[in-house]
């Protein structure tokens, strides 16, 4: 018999994974079974347990393939010229680009690392791959006086995650929701939290504003009552 060359194991070992990824998405990770699995998979059940024996492991799998990505993408982060650019590419990318089924599957694990230590602990490694990326392009523009915020790198970064993790619920539950209108007002609000000096372009202006709106409350208010000694005179 043949043996499979390593090429056709990988590429097996992703159409399992991948049809993980549709049954999760579609049924839950406790609705969906290995058996619902290996069929829209197209591989039978000995075959399928030949690279993953349970459910866990696959969610161990999608984790890992998907850390595989991030790492990739996240590399270069610290060097971007465009910090900020970058950042919007990654958004789109990953909030607004990604197919319907793999934004359900997120939040489908999400749930699941709340009640599962086994998908939990994979969770967390992804976390802190995306945190640590973040946590090292902030400290190295903070360093050399491109960005000048008001809290340490780590914060930030959990902040900033913070506000991906918003956008991409929104993403995945509101069939509705605007991301080209959003998507300017994110990256404003970002650059005001990392301290980007191009980051409040009303800075200056914000003074006379006050001033103004302190004027039409005055005008508002009508005349201040006079002390009763000046009445008299």
């Amino acid at each position: 018999m043949p043996r499979i060359t390593p090429r056709r194991q990988s590429e097996r070992r992703d159409r399992i994974l991948d049809a993980a990824e549709r049954c999760f998405a579609r049924s839950g990770f406790q609705g969906a079974t290995m058996a619902q699995i290996c069929a829209d998979a197209g591989v039978s059940a000995g075959g399928a347990y030949l690279y993953f024996r349970s459910k866990e492991e696959l969610v161990v799998g999608i984790a890992e393939r998907d850390r595989e990505r991030i790492a990739q993408d996240f590399a270069h982060l610290d060097e971007a010229p465009d910090f900020l650019g970058a950042l919007e590419s990654l958004a789109h990318q990953y909030c607004f680009n990604e197919e319907p089924h793999r934004r359900a599957l997120m939040l489908e694990i999400a749930a699941e690392a709340c009640r599962n230590p086994v998908v939990h602990e994979e969770w967390r490694r992804v976390d802190r791959l995306v945190h640590g990326a973040f946590a090292k392009a902030l400290s190295a523009r903070i360093a050399d006086g491109r960005l000048r915020p008001r809290h340490e790198p780590d914060t930030l970064a959990t902040l900033m995650m913070i506000i991906g993790d918003g956008m991409f619920q929104r993403t995945a539950l509101d069939r509705e929701f605007d991301q080209q209108r959003v998507m300017p007002a994110m990256i404003a609000l970002m650059r005001r939290l990392i301290g980007d000096p191009d980051g409040d372009p009303d800075a200056d202006a914000a003074p006379a504003g006050q001033e103004r709106l302190a004027a039409a409350d005055a005008s508002a208010a009508g005349p201040k009552p006079q002390p009763a000694s000046l009445e008299k005179a």
